[in-house]
């Protein structure tokens, strides 16, 4: 074994060396060119990825770059929206910016404890039923949350809104009034939704929250939900899966029609 003194060890320097700028042609080195069309779920990707890093490292050339993505993502220009926001979530992952807590600001004090003996049961009966009357408001809008039309109305003859489809492409999800009155003739007007599982494999967290909001919405507005498997890849399916995906709906209580 070789012993080493102090002066043999090398001294390490007393701070990190600082952390390189980089510049916008370095930015746009970072930032690699695809080809093909940029679709608008691409740009919202390239915008999810941004928003996470922004929030930790808020660089204010960034952010600025953020808001430029955001006017052409609002524009339609998903080329342009996704390419902003790469860059922008460049500069961020390299800045030296930190994003700031908020401070809380302190419980208001109760000012009927204390001296007066009964003061403090009094607002405290009050301030609990003024917190289930708030629950109560609460839990009504949370009844107002699903908006969907009802079956027959306005609103159900347009399944996708033009606004939410990129320029170029047509709206095909129309109903024809007189598909719409033969809908409504075979459902009675009421509730239809579906549970489409593939049985290649078995249900997860996702599968329960989805089946949450099928049969609830269907329930809670008197209609019925279909469960319908998907054969979107026939060789993984097995009726394994496809005995436990039945056992699963029936343990959570929910009833296909």
């Amino acid at each position: 074994l070789t012993l080493l003194t102090v002066r043999d060890v090398p001294a390490r320097p007393s701070h990190p060396p600082p952390c390189p700028v980089a510049t916008m042609a370095e930015v746009n080195a970072l930032v690699v060119a695809t080809d093909g069309e940029v679709t608008m779920s691409g740009a919202k990707k390239a915008k999810a990825n941004y928003d996470k890093v922004a929030k930790k490292k808020p660089d204010p050339a960034g952010l600025a770059l953020g808001e430029e993505a955001a006017a052409a993502l609002t524009a339609k220009d998903y080329a342009r929206a996704k390419e902003l926001f790469e860059k922008g979530q460049a500069l961020c992952e390299v800045s030296k910016a930190k994003a700031t807590k908020s401070k809380v600001p302190p419980k208001p004090e109760d000012a009927g404890s204390g001296g007066d003996g009964g003061g403090g049961g009094k607002n405290a009966s009050a301030t609990a039923a003024s917190a289930a009357t708030e629950a109560a408001a609460a839990e009504e809008e949370v009844e107002k949350e699903v908006h969907l039309p009802q079956p027959g109305s306005e609103g159900h003859l347009v399944a996708k809104f033009k606004a939410n489809l990129p320029a170029i492409a047509k709206n095909f999800a129309v109903n024809t009034p007189k598909r719409m009155a033969a809908h409504l003739a075979a459902t009675g007007g009421k509730w239809q939704t579906r549970f489409p599982p593939e049985p290649n494999g078995y249900l997860h967290i996702g599968h329960a929250k989805a089946m949450y909001f099928d049969f609830g919405v269907a329930a809670r507005f008197g209609g019925h939900t279909y469960l319908r498997f998907d054969d979107t890849n026939p060789a993984a399916e097995k009726q394994e899966y496809v005995d436990s995906i039945l056992g699963s709906v029936e343990w959570l209580g929910d009833q296909p029609l």
